[in-house]
């Protein structure tokens, strides 16, 4: 009997395999970062601080006529489809391999759900916390202006803004891979990225759409503790409004129904 427990580890999704398989692709972002960084590295140092360079690693900056907006750079987008790729169909992916086995012995899968969440939220802080790491190594050892004091709460801010972002692309990725399938899931979870990058965009826009749209941000978001908490506020319930739709779907999703879907 636990040598029949110890193969299905291996084959169900969640288990020991693929927690492994998930520890993988927490080194893509290095080499991402070793990439986007070549000619600093390699090359002359920056000119600007440590907590500009992190900074601009992550959002690039728009100033229109009356304001200023940060919308996620297009390295980071790469990054976070990467995510997208790896993590996004891992809590639907139990509802088509092993879902009679596991979810039968259920009487109420939102438990299971919870940590199904707070996994992927997990993930997103860990994968986010090696990018940043890495981007923020750089920004400290490649500049040729000191450090003046703005570097940690900088990096601090800009991982919990990040990580929340990618949580919440992530859930949106699993919830539409649990309807559509895993292949349409994902490029569904990346056009909303990409799109919703291209909304913020517009440096005449309403302000308002840099506080709700999850990857756009008012100027001040990574330097001003009051632009930031509202920020995260705002980030929190978009994703808390993620998280319990598709919660919704998962738990009530007929576990016959749903083995070997998509």
């Amino acid at each position: 009997r636990r040598m029949h427990d110890a193969g299905d580890s291996e084959r169900i999704p969640g288990g020991a395999g693929m927690n492994g398989r998930r520890l993988r692709p927490l080194l893509l972002p290095v080499g991402v970062a070793f990439f986007q960084n070549m000619l600093l590295i390699f090359g002359e140092p920056g000119k600007v601080t440590p907590a500009d360079m992190l900074i601009n690693a992550f959002v690039s900056r728009q100033t229109g006529e009356f304001r200023s907006a940060m919308i996620l750079a297009m390295e980071n987008t790469l990054v976070l489809m990467l995510f997208l790729i790896f993590y996004g169909d891992s809590v639907a992916a139990q509802q088509r391999t092993g879902a009679v086995y596991r979810f039968s012995r259920m009487a109420d899968r939102r438990k299971w759900y919870a940590g199904q969440a707070l996994t992927m939220l997990g993930w997103a802080a860990a994968y986010c916390g090696v990018y940043l790491a890495c981007q923020g190594a750089v920004a400290l050892t490649r500049t040729t202006l000191p450090d003046d004091g703005r570097f940690w709460p900088a990096a601090a801010r800009v991982w919990c803004l990040m990580s929340l972002v990618t949580w919440l692309f992530g859930m949106l990725c699993s919830r539409l891979c649990g309807g559509l399938g895993a292949a349409v899931g994902i490029v569904g979870g990346a056009l909303a990225l990409i799109l919703l990058s291209a909304l913020a965009t517009g440096a005449g826009q309403d302000p308002r759409i840099l506080e709700w749209d999850p990857a756009g941000f008012p100027g001040e978001c990574f330097t001003d503790q009051g632009v930031f908490l509202k920020k995260t506020g705002i980030l929190l319930l978009e994703a808390a409004a993620v998280v319990a739709e598709a919660g919704r779907f998962f738990c009530r999703r007929d576990i016959f129904a749903a083995e070997g879907d998509g």
